[in-house]
């Protein structure tokens, strides 16, 4: 085996643990933004004028965002059970063709 044969490994546990670390992060950003939404519809009944208007079109820019946010941290998560899966196929084939 090569040395840099030897420094390449793939941590299968570390994947696992990174894709529930993402799907924890986009749980406790859409937690946020329900209780952040419901503080501004709460608002809503109460304030007018410019300032609300201003507000209102910036929180749905800001919702906008952070759904774009959610998109690409499930893109994330996905891609990392992509890896985990693939390098658990290339490890079962390769050992097949070794006959283990």
């Amino acid at each position: 085996m090569t040395p840099d044969a030897r420094r390449f490994s793939v941590d299968l546990d570390k994947l696992d643990g990174l894709a529930a670390r993402i799907r924890g992060f986009a749980g406790f950003i859409d937690d946020q933004l329900k209780a952040i939404d419901g503080k501004a519809k709460e608002a809503e009944g109460h304030w007018t004028g410019a300032a609300a208007t201003a507000y209102s079109e910036a929180h749905r820019e800001w919702l906008s965002g952070a759904a774009e946010l959610a998109h690409g941290l499930k893109t994330l998560e996905d891609a990392v059970k992509h890896v985990h899966e693939a390098h658990t196929t290339a490890v079962s084939d390769n050992l097949k063709i070794l006959g283990v």
